[in-house]
């Protein structure tokens, strides 16, 4: 990576580390354990039954319920933490105040992100602090672990919780310049990152504004019609307002042929090859369209809970765990295939309602209020069959129906012909970056 602004490639006087991710560095860095330049510590919880330990509390403790500070990596220094920790409970746990300038690593469930401690903290044991010794900055430590982030994912055990053991934290080897190097190191980055994170922050911002326009059309298009001229009568649904005065008011259940939600353990049947197995990463994140980019497969021969779950063309997908009320649409191509747990399976009656009409209503931000919102006005943790088939939206007659989905697909094939760019465009940005700091924190690049 040769960059004017960069220097040119620092190719002479180097030597072969031995190690995959660092390669080659220049002949005068040291390369060693990292025990060898910063001592290693990790935290720990106090007892939640001692109130003592939690009350009149002053000592930061940064926790998994804080991580979220870090998970973009634009933030180098740790914020203000959920909870604090009294010096009571600090004197009776194995939690330890850590100095300003210890660098924490976060390693279990959401694994491998890192910051800069700017004052005196404790943390939970899901992380590995690195108090930096004489020859090693924390900046420049950092740099090195968002350097290291692919290393770090290699030596994450466990299926279900991810974890980094003490072993393989311990295990950790990194390239130490010279002092001024690594300061220069971490400046240049400093600088370079923040250049790169407003482009793509900028790019960010044109997105959502993208689908925030794109999302008000098809609101517009499924609530109130094409005709702008069209007479109108109030719905008697407040959040729905006025509507076409010949649509008529009706829940899911109305219109429904089939409704299913998939089965569990299918991922003794998961196969290389076999029929399409849909998950709930299927269903979110493409509009209204399946994401068939990580699709499973399976073998079903024998099953029986094949034939109920199996999906037809124009069927819609819920999801009714977690991110709830996410949809799609199936497609033809991938009819057939089978959905876990996570889904619910809607199917039309095609003779009074169309699929390409109903998903694009259920995307709107009015049908995912009644997914999501309980009567109490709280956040639901599941959906139930009950709750899907007593949604309620204004229908049209099926051909003005027609007419509405042709003109929302028109919009989605119009405003991803927009987006596609702008995503591309991050893309290349986040892949800049991350070769940067590797080629900056081993030494690729001559940092004036």
């Amino acid at each position: 990576m040769t960059n004017s602004a960069t220097g040119a490639l620092a190719g002479r006087n180097n030597k072969s580390t031995g190690i995959d991710w660092l390669g080659s560095i220049p002949a005068h860095w040291e390369v060693g354990n990292l025990r060898r330049f910063a001592q290693m510590k990790t935290g720990h919880t106090p007892s939640r039954n001692e109130t003592s330990y939690w009350d009149n509390c002053n000592i930061p403790w940064f926790g998994l319920a804080d991580v979220w500070q870090l998970r973009d990596g634009t933030r180098k220094y740790l914020g203000e933490t959920k909870e604090n920790i009294s010096e009571i409970g600090l004197a009776n746990s194995a939690a330890e105040l850590l100095p300003a300038g210890t660098v924490i690593l976060s390693r279990t469930a959401s694994v491998g992100f890192t910051g800069i401690m700017p004052v005196q903290m404790a943390t939970t044991q899901d992380f590995w602090n690195w108090i930096c010794g004489p020859k090693l900055l924390p900046d420049y430590l950092y740099w090195l672990f968002r350097a290291m982030g692919p290393k770090i994912e290699q030596t994450t055990n466990g299926s279900t919780h991810k974890t980094i053991y003490q072993g393989d934290a311990a295990s950790f080897e990194i390239c130490v310049p010279p002092l001024e190097t690594q300061r220069r190191i971490a400046w240049f980055l400093d600088e370079k990152t923040a250049r790169i994170d407003g482009l793509i922050e900028k790019k960010r911002a044109l997105l959502d504004r993208l689908a925030e326009k794109r999302q008000a059309l098809i609101t517009r298009a499924v609530t109130k019609g094409l005709n702008p001229a069209a007479p109108m009568k109030p719905s008697g649904i407040d959040w729905l307002g006025d509507i076409p005065a010949h649509w008529e008011v009706k829940p899911l259940r109305r219109v429904r042929r089939y409704m299913t939600s998939g089965s569990r353990d299918w991922a003794a049947y998961y196969a290389d090859e076999g029929d399409p197995f849909l998950r709930m990463t299927n269903v979110t994140g493409h509009g209204v369209e399946l994401d068939l980019d990580d699709l499973r497969f399976v073998n079903v021969e024998g099953i029986r809970e094949g034939t109920r779950t199996s999906v037809r063309e124009g069927d819609i997908l819920i999801t009714i765990t977690a991110e709830l009320g996410s949809v799609a649409i199936v497609r033809k191509g991938i009819e057939g295939a089978y959905i876990n747990q996570h889904l619910a399976l809607f199917r039309p009656n095609a003779e009074l309602c169309t699929s390409d009409f109903l998903v694009n209503f259920l995307s709107t931000d009015m049908a995912r209020a009644q997914f999501t919102v309980s009567g109490q006005g709280g956040t639901k943790q599941g959906l139930g069959f009950e709750q899907v088939n007593n949604v309620i939206l204004g229908f049209p007659p099926r051909a003005e129906q027609e007419s509405i989905g042709g003109f929302c697909a028109e919009l989605w094939r119009q405003f991803q012909s927009a987006e596609r760019p702008l995503s591309s465009t991050i893309e290349r940005l986040s892949e800049y970056r991350a070769a940067l700091i590797t080629a900056a924190v081993t030494g690729k690049l001559e940092i004036a």
